[in-house]
C-alpha cells in the first residue's frame, strides 16, 4: 500500500509539469589583452637585433608572469590583426585604430581588466588612434618600441599625381622630399620610366629641417600602366636609404570616352554631372542644347545623358533617338515630356491621369549586381536627400535592374529610382528624379568630398559605355595589386547558347619576369571558376590561362602587376608622445621594453582589475529526468515482487 501510494502520489505531482530551479556560479577572471605591432618599421632602426632576438622573449616572460594572475590574449597587428605574435616583423603597413576597433568588437561585455599595447606609435593606415581608442572602455597601457632619434636622412614623403591619364597628353606630377640634418648637402632627384630617365634635377635643404616641394610635368608616351621610380641620391652618413626609392603608377589610355549631355533648359543638375565625369579625366563632356545641334553627328559620342529630353518646353523638338545605337542615361523631372518619353521604349513607363511630383529617397537594392561601389558600402545612399520623381504607376520591362527604389515619406516601395534596361545590344539607364545636385552637395557637407557622388555617376558611365566581351573564357584579375594582397582571378566559361558551365577543369600559368612558372587549377564556383593564387612578391608578371570544352580550346592571355608597399620606411622616427597620451587618456602608464616587470606592477596594484562571478538560474522539466524515472521504475518493481511473493 504504500509503495503504491508513493509512485501514485509522484506520477500525479509530475502531472502539474513542476520545475526545479537551479543556481550555478561562474567566476570569471579579469582579461588582459597584449597587442603587438609586427610591422616593418620596427626593425628598420639601429636596434633591429634587439627586437628580433631580445624582445620576443621579454614579452613571452610578461605574458607567462601576467597568466598566472589574468587570462591573457595576444595579437599582432599591421595592416592586419591577427592572433599570437611570431615577431618577424614583415607586415607592410600599421593600423593602430583598427587594432581597436576590432578588440571593442571582440572583447564586449567582457571582463577585460586592461590592454597593453607595443608599438613604435607610428601609424600609416586608418584613422588616428588616439581618437578612435578614446571609445575604448578598457584601461590602455603602452609599451614603447623603437627609436625617437632624427637622424640624417632623406625621405620621398609624398608622390601626388594623376592615377588616369590619356596618350600623348602632359600629366603633372608633384614631389613632397623632406631632408632632416641635411643642410646646405646637395642630391640629385632622377625619375625614370624603364630605362628612360624622364626628369633630374638637384636639390638642397636651406636648413636642419626642409620639406622640398618640386612640381613637373611627364609626358604619357606608352598605353596601359607605367611604372615611374622616383630615386634620391642618398648622402654621405645617412642612416635609412630605403626610403630615398619611390614608385608610382599611372595608367595610360588611348582616348577618352565621349558624353554629350543633352537638354534644353539650363539646370544644376546638369553642372553636377560634368563636375562628376570631368573629375577623372577619362570623360570628355560637351553641352548639347536641343535646339541648337542635329544628330547628324551623334555618331562619334560614346554615350548620351539626355536631361529631361524629351522635354515638355519644346515638344516639337525631339531627337531621333531610335537613329542611334549608342546608350543613353535619361534623367526625368518636371519638364520632361512623359508621353513622348513612354513611346521610346526605354524599358520603363510612368502612367498617370494626371501628372504630379513627389519626393523620393533613394533606397539601395541589395541584389543589384551590375557594378559595385568601392567608396562606400549600400549606407552611402540612404541619407541623400529625396529627388523629386513624378508619382504615377511604374511599368517595367523583365529585363531590367534596380539601383534603388523610391522611400516616399516613411513608406519604403518598390518603385525603381535608379534603373538600366537593354534592348538586345544596347543598354539605357534612367533616373527618374530630379536635383541630384544636392547629393553631390550633401556628399561634401556630411564627408567633406564629392568622391561618392561622383563614384555613382562615374559607375553608371563606365557601365553604360562598357563593350561587353562576347569571347567564350573570360578571365578577370586586377592590373593592380598590393604586395599584401592575394591574387584572385575569376573566370568564366560559356557553352554555344552563352550559358555557363564549369564542368572542364581550367588551368592557368603564373610567369613572372625571371620566366618561373607558377601552376595552378582553377576551384569550381556555382557557375564558373575560382582562384586565389596568393601572394606574390613585387614585380609585373604574365598568365596564360586554358580549358577545352567539346571539340574546342580555348586560352586567354594577360598581364599584372604587384606594387610594392614602402611606407614603412617613409617614417622611422618613433612617436612614443603619442603613446604616452593613449595611456594617461585611459589611466595608464607608459613603460619601456626593458622595464616591462614595472608593468606587471602596476597592474597587480590596479584593484578595477578583479574577476567577475556571474549568477546563472536555470529551469529543468522534471518530467524529463531519469532518475525520477528509474525511481518510479524501482517503487513499481519492488510493488509488484512483493505481490507476487505474498501470492496477491
Amino acid at each position: 500500500m504504500v509503495l503504491r501510494f508513493l509512485s501514485v502520489s509522484i506520477l500525479a505531482f509530475l502531472l502539474l509539469t513542476p520545475l526545479l530551479k537551479l543556481t550555478s556560479e561562474t567566476i570569471e577572471k579579469p582579461i588582459i589583452i597584449v597587442g603587438v605591432d609586427n610591422s616593418s618599421s620596427i626593425i628598420m632602426t639601429k636596434d633591429s637585433s634587439f627586437y628580433r632576438n631580445e624582445f620576443p622573449k621579454r614579452l613571452a616572460d610578461l605574458i607567462q608572469q601576467l597568466r598566472k594572475k589574468y587570462q591573457t590574449e595576444v595579437y599582432s597587428f599591421g595592416d592586419k590583426t591577427e592572433k599570437g605574435f611570431r615577431g618577424d616583423y614583415s607586415h607592410k603597413q600599421t593600423d593602430i585604430a583598427a587594432f581597436f576597433s576590432e578588440m571593442e568588437d571582440r572583447y564586449a561585455n567582457r571582463n577585460v581588466g586592461a590592454i597593453i599595447l607595443a608599438s613604435d606609435g607610428i601609424y600609416n593606415r586608418g584613422t588616428d588612434p588616439y581618437y578612435q581608442v578614446g571609445k575604448t572602455p578598457f584601461p590602455l597601457y603602452t609599451i614603447a618600441l623603437g627609436d625617437t632619434t632624427f637622424k640624417k636622412d632623406i625621405c620621398i614623403k609624398k608622390i601626388s599625381c594623376s592615377k588616369n591619364v590619356f596618350l600623348g597628353d602632359k600629366f603633372p606630377v608633384e614631389l613632397m622630399i623632406e631632408m632632416d640634418k641635411c643642410k646646405d648637402i646637395h642630391t640629385l632627384v632622377t625619375i625614370t620610366n624603364g630605362a628612360q630617365v624622364v626628369f633630374n634635377k638637384e636639390i638642397s635643404a636651406s636648413s636642419e629641417q626642409t620639406l622640398k616641394k618640386t612640381d613637373l610635368l611627364l609626358d604619357a608616351l606608352k598605353t596601359g600602366i607605367q611604372r615611374y621610380q622616383v630615386r634620391v641620391d642618398p648622402v654621405e652618413g645617412e642612416a635609412n636609404k630605403v626610403n630615398n626609392n619611390q614608385d608610382f603608377y599611372v595608367e595610360v589610355f588611348d582616348s577618352r570616352v565621349k558624353v554629350a549631355i543633352l537638354f534644353n533648359t539650363p539646370h544644376p543638375d546638369i553642372t553636377a554631372l560634368c563636375q562628376a565625369l570631368d573629375g577623372t579625366g577619362r570623360y570628355q563632356v560637351e553641352l548639347i542644347n536641343s535646339n541648337d545641334r542635329m544628330m547628324s553627328e551623334g555618331k562619334k559620342y560614346d554615350l548620351f545623358i539626355a536631361y529631361q529630353i524629351p522635354s515638355s518646353v519644346s515638344p516639337g523638338n525631339l531627337f531621333p533617338f531610335e537613329k542611334t545605337d549608342r546608350p543613353y542615361l535619361y534623367i526625368l523631372g518636371t519638364q520632361t515630356d512623359f508621353n513622348a518619353f513612354n513611346k521610346l521604349e526605354t524599358g520603363l513607363t510612368i502612367n498617370a491621369s494626371k501628372l504630379s511630383f513627389s519626393e523620393a529617397q533613394p533606397l539601395p537594392n541589395n541584389d543589384f549586381s551590375l557594378f559595385t561601389m568601392n567608396d562606400a558600402d549600400p549606407k552611402w545612399i540612404t541619407g541623400y536627400p529625396p529627388l523629386l520623381a513624378p508619382f504615377g504607376e511604374y511599368e517595367t520591362r523583365q529585363l531590367t535592374d534596380v539601383l534603388c527604389y523610391q522611400k516616399i515619406g516613411n513608406s519604403t516601395t518598390k518603385i525603381p529610382l535608379i534603373l538600366f534596361a537593354r534592348n538586345g545590344e544596347k543598354k539605357t539607364g534612367i533616373i527618374a528624379g530630379e536635383n541630384i545636385w544636392r547629393w553631390r552637395l550633401s556628399n561634401f557637407f556630411q564627408r567633406s568630398t564629392f568622391e561618392p557622388f561622383d563614384e555613382i555617376i562615374n559607375k553608371i558611365a563606365q557601365y553604360l559605355t562598357v563593350r561587353e566581351d562576347k569571347s567564350f573564357f573570360r578571365v578577370k584579375v586586377n592590373q593592380k595589386i598590393n604586395e599584401n594582397e592575394n591574387v584572385v582571378f575569376e573566370a568564366g566559361l560559356y557553352n554555344a547558347s552563352y550559358e555557363l558551365v564549369n564542368e572542364p577543369e581550367v588551368t592557368l600559368t603564373i610567369t613572372d619576369a625571371g620566366q618561373k612558372s607558377f601552376p595552378f587549377v582553377f576551384s569550381k564556383t556555382e557557375k564558373a571558376y575560382y582562384l586565389n593564387a596568393g601572394l606574390f612578391p613585387p614585380g609585373n608578371y604574365t598568365f596564360h590561362a586554358m580549358t577545352r570544352l567539346g571539340n574546342f580550346s580555348y586560352e586567354k592571355n594577360g598581364t599584372f602587376m604587384v606594387i610594392p608597399i614602402n611606407v614603412e620606411s617613409l617614417n622611422l622616427v618613433a612617436d612614443h608622445s603619442l603613446l604616452l597620451r593613449m595611456a594617461d587618456s585611459h589611466s595608464g602608464v607608459m613603460v619601456n621594453p626593458l622595464n616591462l616587470n614595472e608593468l606587471v606592477r602596476k597592474i597587480n596594484v590596479q584593484e578595477e582589475i578583479r574577476s567577475v562571478s556571474f549568477l546563472q538560474k536555470q529551469y529543468i522539466d522534471l518530467i524529463g529526468n531519469p532518475w525520477l524515472f528509474l525511481l518510479i521504475l524501482i517503487i513499481l518493481t519492488t510493488e509488484w515482487g512483493l505481490r507476487k511473493r505474498s501470492g496477491l
